[in-house]
C-alpha cells in the first residue's frame, strides 16, 4: 500500500503546480492548505489558508485582457480538474473515500463539463450506497453528451435498484438504441424483466441476442436464468455449465446451476 505521505506530496505538488497556471485560483490554495494540515505542516497550511480567505474575499480579480484571460482561465480550470481528479483517484485507491470525494466534487467546480469526474463521483456514490445522487450524476452526464452509451447503462442500472422500472427499461432501450454491438443493453433489459417476472419471453430473446453478440459467463448465466424462468431446463443446463466454465467462483452461476440440478 503506498503510505498516505506519498499521496499527500504528490497532492501538494499538483496544487502548487496548479498555482503556477493560475496564482489567484483560490480553491487551488484551499486544496493545499488541506493537504498541509494533513501532512503536519501548520505553519504552512495557516499561509495558503490566509491567501485563499484573501482571495474569497476579493471576488472578482482585475480586467486585464477579459477574453484572453477568460481563455486563460478556463484552461488552468481544466488542468486543475484534471490535477484533483487525479488526487482523488489516489485517495480512493487508498480507501480515503470521504477525501476522494471532496477532491472529486471540487473538480467539477472547476470543470463542470469533464464527465470522467461525474462517472468517479457516480461510482464512489453507488459504494457509499448512495444510489439516487449517482443517478443524479449519471443523468448530468447524459445532458452533456446525450450520445454517452455509459451513462444510460448506469442509469438503467441505478434505477433498477432504486425500484424505477420504467426509468431503467427506457435507460437499457436508449442504450441499445445507441449501442446496438453492445451487449449490455440486451442483458441488462434481461435482467429488468427476469426480475419482475413481466416480459420473459422478451428477456430470453435479449438473452440470446446478448450472447450472440458477446459470449462471456454473464450472457450464458442471463441465458440460463432466463430459460430456467420459461421452464426449459434443457435448455438452461447448458448455458449455466458453460457459464460456470468461464467464471468457476461465480456465485450467481452455482447457484443456479444447482438449482437446475436439484430440479431434475
Amino acid at each position: 500500500m503506498v503510505p498516505l505521505t506519498f499521496i499527500g506530496n504528490k497532492a501538494r505538488e499538483s496544487y502548487e503546480k496548479a498555482i503556477q497556471f493560475q496564482p489567484d485560483e483560490a480553491k487551488a490554495y484551499y486544496g493545499l492548505a488541506q493537504v498541509h494540515t494533513r501532512l503536519g505542516n501548520s505553519d504552512q497550511a495557516q499561509k495558503h489558508s490566509e491567501r485563499f480567505r484573501e482571495l474569497k474575499a476579493e471576488g472578482r480579480r482585475g480586467q486585464i485582457s477579459r477574453k484572453s484571460r477568460y481563455d486563460d482561465r478556463r484552461a488552468a480550470q481544466k488542468r486543475a480538474a484534471l490535477t484533483h481528479l487525479e488526487i482523488g483517484r489516489m485517495y480512493r485507491d487508498q480507501g480515503e473515500i470521504h477525501q476522494a470525494e471532496e477532491l472529486l466534487k471540487q473538480a467539477i467546480g472547476f470543470d463542470p463539463n469533464n464527465v470522467v469526474c461525474y462517472m468517479e463521483l457516480a461510482a464512489i456514490y453507488n459504494t457509499k450506497g448512495a444510489s439516487a445522487k449517482a443517478l443524479h450524476l449519471f443523468k448530468r452526464v447524459r445532458e452533456i453528451q446525450p450520445d454517452n452509451p455509459t451513462s444510460y447503462l448506469m442509469m438503467g442500472i441505478v434505477s433498477a435498484h432504486l425500484n424505477r422500472p420504467d426509468e431503467a427499461e427506457a435507460a437499457f432501450n436508449t442504450l441499445i438504441r445507441l449501442a446496438p454491438q453492445m451487449s449490455d443493453g440486451y442483458r441488462e433489459l434481461a435482467r429488468l424483466y427476469l426480475q419482475s417476472r413481466k416480459k420473459t419471453p422478451q428477456a430470453r430473446q435479449l438473452a440470446e441476442k446478448a450472447l450472440g453478440l458477446e459470449a462471456n459467463a454473464a450472457n450464458y448465466f442471463m441465458l440460463a436464468w432466463a430459460c430456467t424462468v420459461l421452464g426449459d431446463d434443457a435448455a438452461a443446463l447448458p448455458a449455466v455449465k458453460r457459464a460456470l466454465e468461464l467464471e468457476p467462483e461465480n456465485p450467481d452461476c452455482q447457484r443456479l446451476y444447482r438449482m437446475i440440478q436439484q430440479g431434475n
